[in-house]
């Protein structure tokens, strides 16, 4: 099985948002980049499944992987989020 070309392209989604955070624009802001990460691996994955017709594990521990912490990081970010861990970490 070729997990080395999957991995990269994961890599490559993991080093995106440092490149994104230095365009001299002002449009992106940090929420976007995190969303522009978690699409450009989702589209990783969706491509690659449908070509296979499966999923790839090195695409699923790793998308999960990739997704669950971005998803992480813009939840913590949220009122709600911030709200939520307050109150756990408080008590």
């Amino acid at each position: 099985m070729r997990y080395h070309k999957r991995l990269m392209l994961l890599t490559i989604a993991c080093l995106l948002p440092s490149a994104l955070a230095r365009l001299p624009v002002d449009f992106i802001d940090n929420r976007l980049i995190l969303w522009l990460v978690d699409a450009v691996v989702l589209v990783c994955v969706g491509l690659d499944s449908w070509r296979k017709r499966r999923l790839h594990p090195a695409f699923g521990w790793g998308g999960c992987g990739g997704v669950g912490s971005v998803a992480r990081r813009l939840l913590y970010h949220s009122d709600a989020g911030l709200a939520l861990t307050g109150t756990w970490m408080v008590s």
